[in-house]
């Protein structure tokens, strides 16, 4: 199986559509409609978002790791954690909502793309859709998500593909603005989720949001095990059927989804670095037989694990 490579770390590519240009602390992407950025080191988030935009931007943010405060006016309350995600609409010549420090151990990946492609996009027969469009008229600076929602896994494995692409092609430029676009429409369809419940750090109080993210610790930290609902729920303190309805609202799936598509995520990118037998990996994640494991596998990408390379 081919080597796992991370186009962020190698030389400056360029093609017809898309250049890739790197610094030392941080890199970016270009291609029409489009801007990527993807740093670890806190000084160069900062410089990106403060830039203020020639043209009018939706303004994609994906907090993986660390974390980022600020006290904007009109944005007081906002506080970007771990693993979190939200969008902002950013006019011409407008300086960005997100104005102060981030942590020092941080990792993040803005995206902007051009306010005509996304309106372009935009389905207008949607109440929550239509909602985010009266916001972009007004042509302020405004966030569109009510806070920073979480990071899904469905968001990680598209930020981990963009990140990790192997392609050299110049026709590469449709795999990253088809990923965006897939990026795209999982925050939409998060803000549509949490536009009928309301937005999961609202709907919830710390101690709720709390154990729900300790279940997910849980979860990641023993991929192997067997776990019951019941069993989690009295580990954290609360009853199954309030942790069930909990973990749904942040997560926007049940808890055995996530542990499955957890253990379905990290086993792919086992995979892909080609050095573990498929026996190996089945184990790591709690299948005793391999075939249970390419089962599972298979229904969840659509392919055989032997297929990945």
């Amino acid at each position: 199986m081919r080597q796992d490579t991370d186009i962020f770390e190698g030389q400056t590519q360029e093609s017809r559509s898309t250049t890739l240009n790197q610094k030392e602390s941080g890199s970016h992407l270009t291609f029409k409609g489009v801007h990527i950025w993807y740093t670890s080191q806190p000084g160069d988030a900062e410089n990106w978002l403060r830039a203020e935009q020639t043209t009018p931007i939706l303004q994609m943010f994906f907090c993986m790791r660390g974390a980022l405060r600020q006290n904007h006016k009109k944005a007081s309350s906002f506080h970007a954690h771990h693993e979190s995600n939200c969008l902002f609409f950013i006019p011409a010549n407008c300086s960005n909502l997100i104005s102060e420090k981030i942590d020092n151990e941080c990792e993040v990946m803005v995206i902007h793309v051009d306010a005509p492609l996304f309106l372009d996009l935009l389905p207008k027969e949607n109440t929550v859709l239509n909602s985010l469009r009266v916001k972009i008229d007004t042509q302020e600076t405004i966030m569109l998500t009510s806070g920073y929602n979480t990071l899904t896994i469905g968001m990680k494995e598209i930020i981990h593909q963009i990140l990790f692409c192997l392609r050299k092609d110049d026709c590469r430029c449709l795999f990253f603005h088809a990923k965006v676009l897939e990026l795209l429409s999982l925050q939409l369809e998060q803000c549509e989720n949490l536009g009928r419940e309301g937005s999961a750090d609202h709907a919830l109080k710390n101690d709720e949001l709390k154990r729900v993210y300790q279940v997910k610790e849980i979860l990641e930290r023993n991929p192997h095990k067997k776990f019951s609902l019941l069993g989690l729920a009295h580990t954290v303190g609360t009853n199954d059927a309030t942790l069930k309805r909990h973990f749904k609202i942040v997560f926007g799936m049940t808890v055995f989804g996530y542990l499955n598509a957890y253990r379905m995520e990290q086993a792919k990118k086992i995979l892909m670095q080609g050095d573990q037998k498929i026996s190996a990996i089945a184990q790591q994640f709690g299948y005793k037989y391999s075939t249970h494991f390419s089962a599972a596998f298979k229904k969840y990408f659509g392919y055989p694990p032997t297929k990945v390379k």
